[in-house]
């Protein structure tokens, strides 16, 4: 998908979405269903990598606090948005 000139890619951990964007310099990603739940990369792979250390810390964080891990509620779809 392109949008506005970034690049997105989502991948699917455990349950969770995480979606990477490629900025001007590095990839970011972040995690709809974790609030606060974000990694930036070099590279894809990088940001990838780092998202999927982020999630598990995150949730074992929140498992730790005794907080509820919020249930996956995010989906992703890919979309033709062709414009002429």
């Amino acid at each position: 998908i392109l949008i506005s000139m970034i690049t997105v890619t989502t991948y699917i951990y455990i349950g969770k979405m995480s979606t990477i964007e490629k900025g001007a310099s590095s990839h970011s990603a972040y995690v709809p269903d974790l609030s606060g739940c974000v990694a930036v990369g070099k590279t894809k792979v990088d940001a990838n990598r780092l998202i999927t250390n982020a999630i598990q810390l995150h949730v074992e964080g929140l498992r730790e606090d005794g907080a509820v891990v919020p249930p996956p509620s995010s989906t992703a779809a890919s979309v033709d948005a062709t414009t002429s």
